[in-house]
């Protein structure tokens, strides 16, 4: 595996993140499932760190409702957030005090991908057009309490053919 763009990268950590979803029908209990992402760490010439999800690891528990009434761009802003999360816990992100100088982590994602199954037995496969990114702004204000992640910026390609985008907003 090399890093989506620079091949000077060297991958420094793996690790997987899981991650709630939810989905509330109009008549009944809200559904709750959960996702299961393989992200890598890889550290960049310039020192820094970026995250690569791979859309090919996951897996899916809990109720089926709650992962097909989950957009595949839903199901990987929410697995950035809590791999960028991991990241800082690790020491691969900065998380400075003063939200107005956040540092910034991005995180990579295959832009396109066909989902095959349902429910719990949901998988995904990339398709063309290449990868997406999140741009990350993270921060730890004081007094101590959780990091703050905010998305401050997402590209990534069109899709077509039945592929469904993963980079779109939440």
């Amino acid at each position: 595996m090399t890093h989506p763009t620079d091949p000077n990268a060297t991958q420094i950590d793996s690790y997987d993140v899981s991650v709630p979803l939810e989905y509330q029908p109009p008549m009944g209990q809200k559904k709750v499932g959960q996702i299961i992402t393989n992200i890598t760490v890889w550290l960049l010439p310039n020192q820094d760190h970026d995250y690569v999800l791979d859309v090919e690891s996951s897996t899916f528990t809990g109720d089926d409702e709650a992962v097909d009434n989950n957009t595949a761009s839903t199901m990987y802003e929410l697995t950035s957030l809590k791999g960028v999360d991991e990241g800082v816990d690790r020491g691969y992100t900065n998380c400075p005090e003063n939200c107005e100088q956040q540092a910034q982590a991005t995180v990579y994602v295959k832009g396109c991908v066909e989902r095959d199954g349902s429910g719990t037995a949901t998988s995904f496969t990339p398709c063309s057009g290449g990868w997406a990114y999140r741009t990350l702004g993270v921060c730890c204000p004081t007094p101590p309490g959780d990091t703050n992640i905010d998305v401050l910026d997402r590209t990534g390609p069109t899709c077509s053919g039945g592929c469904e985008e993963t980079w779109g907003a939440a």
